[in-house]
């Protein structure tokens, strides 16, 4: 349903219009009338109506003021100006949706004109709903395109061709980070993690820490009792001073918190700066490399890149991610719409389409 303002004396047959519009398929639409001036402004903004068709008198001047002021008023609107008392006037008109048309329009003419700003209000309207799902879906699918990205750099043979498009995937291109590498607790080959806590929630919690203090944070699932997190930038980032000194404080502080919230007795090591996949792989090595001087037996372990005999592991678990993300990503099958013919008005004079509004009807005459 969509809502027309009517300004002014923009219309000759207010009564015949409305019940043209009313005619409209899909769904109809409505109108309103009003004065110009404040009584207008006021109507206008308990409405907030969909489309505005503004009479016009006066000067060029005060016509090209008035459609500035109601295009500010009601920015969300599409308006056609009508100019009384004269020609067209595309002084006035540029200003608004098109050039201003001679009026009082007749209730056919005035009918066709709101269907076509509507079917291009539809058309928009669309085009930004199908943007917005798409955004809304890019960050469902963050989190899986992260952990594939940290899970293929761990395996250390994935081809740049997968990495590539995984990278664009994150809205970065020529990338520079520093990767960190957590060695969690564990007894008897099991996670020792607080009580009430899983994979899933250390994963969220790890997650939503990392990025809070670095941007580009990305973190991986845990491989054994390995967890990997890169903190990421595009070139420019990384060259700025201080970025690289930063990461070593942002992972001092990721492993406060693992040890202080979570209560979590860890080793973490930071790698050096890299630039590209092989750059982060380096810097992953040299992450599980820096746990050694830490001393232990997690430390002997990180010198030989403990997570490589999980090779097998990490495979299979790069598997179920890409078929989870190409389950979100299939379209649900919608049933083909019927098609839509012409049906009859109730006085049987004129037909009212049945199809989609971007083909809107515009009457013609009485």
């Amino acid at each position: 349903m969509y809502w027309t303002l009517v300004v002014g004396r923009a219309v000759a047959d207010p009564e015949r219009f409305r019940q043209l519009l009313g005619r409209m398929r899909p769904g109809g639409m409505e109108a309103e009338f009003t004065e110009q001036g404040a009584p207008g402004w006021k109507k206008a903004a308990g409405l907030r109506p969909d489309l505005i068709l503004l009479a016009l008198e006066g000067s060029e001047e005060e016509a090209e003021e008035a459609v500035r002021e109601w295009k500010t008023r009601q920015p969300q609107a599409k308006l056609a100006a009508v100019k009384l008392g004269g020609g067209a006037d595309p002084a006035a008109g540029s200003a608004g949706e098109s050039e201003a048309l001679p009026g009082p329009l007749e209730a056919g003419a005035a009918a066709g004109l709101i269907g076509e700003l509507a079917a291009r209000l539809h058309a928009e309207r669309r085009e930004r709903e199908a943007e917005l799902r798409l955004a809304e879906r890019t960050m469902e699918l963050m989190p899986l395109t992260e952990q594939e990205l940290v899970l293929s750099l761990m395996l250390e043979d994935e081809p740049e061709e997968v990495l590539g498009p995984l990278f664009a995937g994150l809205g970065l291109s020529e990338v520079y980070g520093r990767a960190a590498v957590i060695a969690l607790p564990e007894a008897d080959g099991a996670l020792q993690l607080p009580a009430g806590m899983g994979a899933v929630q250390l994963y969220e919690a790890v997650r939503s820490k990392a990025k809070a203090d670095g941007e580009f944070a990305v973190v991986g699932p845990a491989v054994g009792r390995w967890l990997a997190v890169l903190r990421l930038g595009t070139r420019p980032q990384a060259e700025a001073p201080g970025f690289e000194g930063s990461c070593r404080a942002w992972a001092e502080s990721l492993a406060g918190f693992l040890t202080m919230q979570l209560g979590l007795r860890c080793l973490i090591g930071l790698g050096c700066l890299g630039q590209g996949a092989e750059g982060l792989r380096q810097s992953l090595r040299k992450a599980a490399e820096a746990m050694e001087p830490a001393g232990g037996e997690g430390a002997a372990e990180a010198a030989q890149v403990p997570w490589a005999a999980g090779r097998d592991a990490i495979r299979q678990e790069l598997q179920l991610l890409r078929e989870e993300r190409e389950r979100r990503l299939r379209p649900a099958v919608q049933p083909e719409p019927a098609a839509g013919g012409l049906a009859e008005s109730a006085g049987g004079a004129e037909p009212v389409p049945s199809g989609p509004l971007d083909a809107p009807f515009a009457p013609t005459g009485r």
